[in-house]
């Protein structure tokens, strides 16, 4: 196992499904990587891939409520940080540009959809149900993820997020929500 891949699994819950993706690229070249399970990827041939791609995590209910904040723009982290002070020492990863911080989500949360403000400019994603997100490896732009914050993503409700103002979220709170316990299941 590479020297990458086991510091991401010492970050990340056991229950994190990882899954490999091609070098430079985002975004998975295989189909029904959504029903990927943690079961799925115990395998050793599944774990040495790993150790040679970028590696992707199935955020929401296959990795039993590990989510991403995904935050498009280096000027809206720290505002973001400063509304969520509990989350300034969770995971926190970082592409090209922005960051994406880990939260393990106790409770419901909703379903990925893009964050965006009044303006309609994107601000990010909540990634989440339908959604993976790259964690390590070669970014399209050339260069590596990196981890902003080595600390393993903190637990919280979804409705205990604090959003910008000028936030339109698709209103977490009417969007069709996904309810896990992460507590109760552990197993």
């Amino acid at each position: 196992m590479s020297a990458n891949l086991t510091k991401i699994k010492s970050l990340l819950p056991s229950t994190a499904v990882l899954i490999p993706l091609p070098l430079g690229r985002k975004k998975p070249i295989t189909d029904g990587w959504q029903n990927t399970t943690l079961d799925d990827t115990l395998s050793a041939d599944h774990q040495e891939k790993l150790s040679r791609s970028n590696i992707g995590v199935v955020v929401g209910r296959p990795s039993r409520g590990l989510c991403s904040i995904d935050i498009d723009d280096n000027e809206a982290v720290q505002p973001f940080l400063d509304l969520n002070p509990r989350l300034t020492d969770s995971l926190r990863t970082k592409g090209a540009r922005g960051c994406n911080i880990w939260v393990q989500i106790i409770g419901h949360h909703p379903k990925a959809h893009p964050l965006k403000n009044k303006g309609g400019e994107k601000f990010g994603e909540w990634r989440a149900d339908g959604n993976q997100t790259v964690i390590a490896g070669r970014h399209p732009d050339g260069h590596d993820y990196s981890i902003v914050v080595s600390n393993p993503p903190v637990q919280i409700r979804f409705d205990d997020i604090a959003w910008p103002d000028d936030l339109i979220l698709g209103h977490p709170r009417q969007a069709k929500t996904q309810s896990f316990d992460f507590q109760r299941n552990l197993t």
